[in-house]
């Protein structure tokens, strides 16, 4: 790191947001190298929320960058594809579907489903696509957080479409079954956004790489 970076990063806050799947699978890492590299960061705040709140706070000069899941379309925020991911189906070990290679679309629209809150990215390219096909749905639980969801799946109350990010683990220790949906295209980025008029610091500009760095080290 050099000596420009770390005197820069002693007179400046950074100001932080990220969507809940990434707030639960990837920012972490990413920030406790920015404060390995970065000892002096003076890191204000990091808030955990929906696409849409932090959408909002950055437009309000709340946040200086964030990290979300959802499709951000304001004209006056930068959207910068950075991470890959894919929405995947699980359900209990106990769930018809268990140990399923793949299911379709119309097949999950037949059971119960367990959501995140409205306002959630992942919530919204789901509903967009069972809505375009005139799926029905019938969602019995939402939720705001990741382990709600996870735990209401592995009791069987219901299936849920989620990031295969978060679900490796559970699905190492056997609570959950995972596969694919073969129908639908649920790939998907995980994205920088700024607002347009933002100036970019040199802090901010060390999270962005730290961000695509993330990335190729999980390809690795």
């Amino acid at each position: 790191m050099d000596d420009y970076l770390r005197c820069a990063a002693k007179n400046q806050k950074v100001r932080l947001g990220a969507t809940v799947t990434v707030g639960t699978c990837v920012i972490s890492p990413i920030l406790l190298q920015l404060k390995r590299e970065i000892p002096n960061l003076n890191m204000e705040i990091l808030v955990v929320a929906n696409t849409h709140i932090l959408a909002q706070k950055l437009l309000n000069s709340e946040l200086d960058i964030c990290l979300v899941e959802g499709r951000v379309t304001n004209p006056n925020l930068i959207v910068r594809r950075a991470l890959e991911d894919e929405l995947v189906m699980i359900c209990s070990t106990r769930h018809p579907l268990y140990r399923r290679d793949a299911v379709s679309l119309e097949e999950l629209a037949a059971y119960p489903l367990i959501f995140r809150e409205r306002g959630s990215g992942t919530r919204a390219q789901i509903e967009d696509e069972l809505y375009r096909r005139r799926l029905p749905v019938k969602i019995v639980w939402d939720c705001y957080n990741t382990e709600a969801i996870l735990n209401g799946v592995a009791d069987n109350h219901g299936i849920s479409i989620i990031s295969k990010r978060l679900v490796s683990s559970a699905v190492r220790e056997g609570k959950i079954w995972q596969c694919p949906i073969v129908n639908a295209d649920f790939n998907r980025s995980f994205d920088l956004v700024y607002h347009k008029d933002k100036y970019i610091t040199p802090v901010m500009r060390h999270f962005i790489h730290l961000v695509y760095s993330f990335e190729n080290q999980a390809d690795e």
